[in-house]
């Protein structure tokens, strides 16, 4: 009832879980951390900037077909303001992920987290409203 309702009010066209009980007979999971570059291990802020410049091509084309629709507008407008809101939730994620590692103490693996999940209501509204928007 509660998935139905958010589906219905917040315009989902779908939805994804994950079932990671599936995990539970390995007896060691490896999770990325850190990048080694010729034996120096990269912070997490750098490493943090390289998964966004991975992920916003990715991301722009899956917004723009699926989620918004927004095949009808050029491409390269809504591209260019794409990149713009992107680059404001990368500053917003960095701010929250240095807050919780320098000062909260908080390992960076959660913190990044907590930082992608604050920033991504940021993305969503500013390209709902900015860069797919209809005029």
């Amino acid at each position: 009832m509660l998935v139905r309702q958010a589906v219905k009010v917040g315009g989902i066209h779908g939805l994804a879980l994950t079932k990671l009980d599936v995990l539970d007979g390995m007896a060691r999971l490896k999770i990325c951390t850190a990048y080694r570059h010729f034996g120096q291990t990269l912070h997490h802020l750098p490493a943090a900037i390289g998964a966004f410049g991975v992920a916003v091509s990715n991301n722009f084309l899956w917004n723009r077909v699926w989620t918004f629709d927004a095949r009808a507008g050029h491409a390269g407008f809504q591209a260019a303001r794409f990149l713009c809101v992107s680059l404001v939730g990368l500053a917003f994620n960095l701010v929250i992920l240095e807050l919780l590692v320098s000062a909260a103490g908080v390992v960076e693996v959660p913190a990044q987290a907590i930082a992608v999940a604050l920033s991504m209501p940021v993305n969503f509204v500013g390209n709902k409203l900015w860069t797919f928007g209809r005029p």
